[in-house]
């Protein structure tokens, strides 16, 4: 699996997140041909600071090198977001690699690279410090093709030797119904219950043996790829249920699918992948399915 990853782009910007992500690329068994280029933005302002960031990417340079990766450096002067989507989409590169929030990200994930996820077309890998050597996986799988083409990259990803993989899948919670009740009035009329009832459960068992079915042939088809994998199933939201679970367990990295660029109520509303961008407590790799 080792050749599958045939160009890598590291978005290095100096920040903490961004150096996790290094480690983190350092860490993989990337074939010898491989071509990785480590590029820094910066911006008009910054530009009395060229020499300092020529100096840090060299030292980021000299770091991939002493763990056996051969890298070069580009240093360009623009808006972040949008020159490393220009140097993507002349590279084409199987990965980029960024942190989840820059040196001056005020905001839970980084604007660059939620950009970068939302508009561009390839996997990234949106890295977040500490750094966590890659020992569990958690895949979040649905039975989207977008979820298949995670399974997919997964199955070709260049990882660790003994990692282990998680297949997660998250069944929806039944639907909430209205019910009018005037002895639980207080200042609203209506409150919500869920309804268990016969037809409910019916279709509850229906969901998680489809779940099962799902999970039975993602595992094997990982373990034909040589991967260790077992499955799991939960109910509830699924970002939140996800971010529960990697709380509980030692969980080093969510691999999860996303659509591609949204409509405004699906932004508004937020897609599992960025939730868990933004989230999630460690790095979390997005796999770009069908727009």
């Amino acid at each position: 699996m080792a050749g599958k990853l045939h160009r890598v782009l590291l978005a290095d910007d100096g920040s903490e997140h961004a150096r996790a992500g290094c480690q983190l690329l350092a860490a993989l068994p990337l074939s010898s041909d491989a071509e990785v280029v480590a590029l820094r933005v910066f911006i008009p302002l910054q530009a009395a600071e060229h020499a300092r960031f020529e100096e840090q990417l060299q030292k980021t340079v000299a770091y991939l090198a002493e763990n056996g990766i051969e890298a070069r450096s580009e240093l360009l002067l623009g808006y972040p977001a949008d020159k490393i989507l220009e140097y993507a989409a002349v590279f084409h590169p199987d990965l980029i690699v960024m942190g989840a929030k820059g040196l001056r990200s005020v905001f839970s994930l980084g604007s660059v690279a939620a950009h970068v996820v939302e508009e561009g077309g390839w996997p990234v890998l949106v890295a977040r410090a500490p750094y966590r050597e890659l020992r569990h996986i958690v895949l979040a799988l649905d039975d989207s093709a977008s979820s298949q083409a995670a399974e997919d990259f997964v199955r070709q990803f260049p990882w660790p030797n003994n990692v282990r993989v998680t297949v997660l899948h998250v069944i929806a919670p039944p639907p909430l119904e209205l019910i009018y009740d005037p002895l639980m009035m207080t200042n609203v009329d209506y409150y919500a219950v869920q309804m268990l009832d016969e037809e409910e459960q019916r279709r509850r068992a229906e969901a998680h043996a489809r779940a099962e079915d799902l999970l039975h042939k993602a595992v094997t088809r990982l373990q034909a790829a040589g991967l260790e994998a077992r499955s799991h199933i939960m109910l509830g939201d699924a970002a939140a249920k996800i971010i529960e679970y990697v709380q509980r367990e030692p969980v080093d990295l969510i691999v999860v699918a996303d659509q591609g660029k949204s409509s405004l109520r699906a932004w508004l509303l937020g897609s599992v992948a960025r939730q868990l961008m933004t989230h999630a407590p460690i790095s979390v790799l997005v796999v770009r399915g069908k727009r």
